[in-house]
C-alpha cells in the first residue's frame, strides 16, 4: 500500500522535493517466505515505474538515486537514524494488534499515517499526532506532507504522548492500578488483608500475562 501511494504522487513533485521511500526491516535470507516477498514488492516497484534499490548489512555499496530504497535487517542506530529523519512513517499493517513501531516513530517525534483499525487507534491521536485514513486517501496525505511539510506541534504532541501514557514508567502504574481493580471487583479486600479468591488468581494470571507481553515489545 505504501509502494501504491507514493506511485500515486505526481514524478514531478518527487523530483522537486527530492523524496524517497525507504522500507526497511528484518530480513531472513533463509526464508522462503521473506524471500519471496520481497521479490513481490521489487516486481510491484518495477510495475509503477519506481526505480528501487535493495541494500543488506554491512550497507557499504554506493547508494544510487532511486524512488524505493529496501534496506534489509537494519540495526539499531540506523532505525533511530531513519525515524529521525523521516518526514512521516507509513505504518500499513491492517488490524494489527498494539504495534511498537508507531510509538517508536513518535517517540522521536515523527508523525505516522495508518489505518483507522487495530492498534493504531489506541496509539495515533488522528489529526494531533498522526493521520488515520483509510488506503484510497493515503495520497493525499502524502502530497500534502510533501508539498506543506507537518506541524512540528504533531511530532511534539506525538513525543509527550508516548513518554506520558506509554513509557515503562506510565505502563506500571497502568498495571496496579488494573491490579487494584481486579481486586476491587472481586471482592479481594476485607479485614485489613486481601482474600485472594480464585477469581482473583485468575485475573492475576491474566494481568501477569499482559506484563510480560509489555515488557517483551519494549525490550525489543
Amino acid at each position: 500500500m505504501a509502494i501504491q501511494s507514493y506511485a500515486s504522487l505526481s514524478e514531478q513533485l518527487r523530483k522537486d522535493t527530492s523524496s524517497l521511500l525507504v522500507i526497511a526491516g528484518g530480513h531472513d535470507p533463509r526464508n522462503a517466505e521473506n524471500i519471496e516477498y520481497s521479490a513481490e514488492l521489487s516486481k510491484l516497484a518495477s510495475s509503477l515505474k519506481l526505480s528501487h534499490a535493495t541494500y543488506t548489512p554491512p550497507f557499504n555499496a554506493t547508494p544510487t538515486p532511486v524512488d524505493v530504497l529496501f534496506l534489509h535487517n537494519i540495526s539499531s542506530w540506523l532505525k533511530t537514524f531513519l525515524l529521525q529523519r523521516a518526514l512521516i512513517l507509513v505504518y500499513t499493517p491492517t488490524n494489527e494488534h498494539f504495534g511498537i513501531v508507531p510509538l517508536e516513530a513518535q517517540l522521536h517525534s515523527t508523525p505516522v499515517l495508518a489505518i483507522p483499525t487495530g492498534g493504531p487507534l489506541e496509539t495515533i491521536e488522528n489529526n494531533l499526532t498522526g493521520f488515520l485514513r483509510h488506503g484510497e486517501q493515503w495520497p493525499q496525505i502524502l502530497d500534502m506532507v510533501l508539498t506543506k511539510g507537518v506541524n512540528p506541534e504533531m511530532g511534539r504532541r506525538g513525543r509527550e504522548r508516548v513518554i506520558g501514557e506509554f513509557s515503562k514508567e506510565a505502563m506500571a502504574s497502568r498495571f496496579e492500578n488494573e491490579c487494584i481493580d481486579v481486586i476491587e471487583r472481586t471482592g479481594g479486600i476485607g479485614q485489613g488483608r486481601w482474600l485472594l479468591k480464585w477469581d482473583l488468581w485468575v485475573g492475576w494470571g491474566v494481568v501477569a500475562i499482559l506484563l510480560v507481553m509489555i515488557v517483551l515489545q519494549l525490550a525489543r
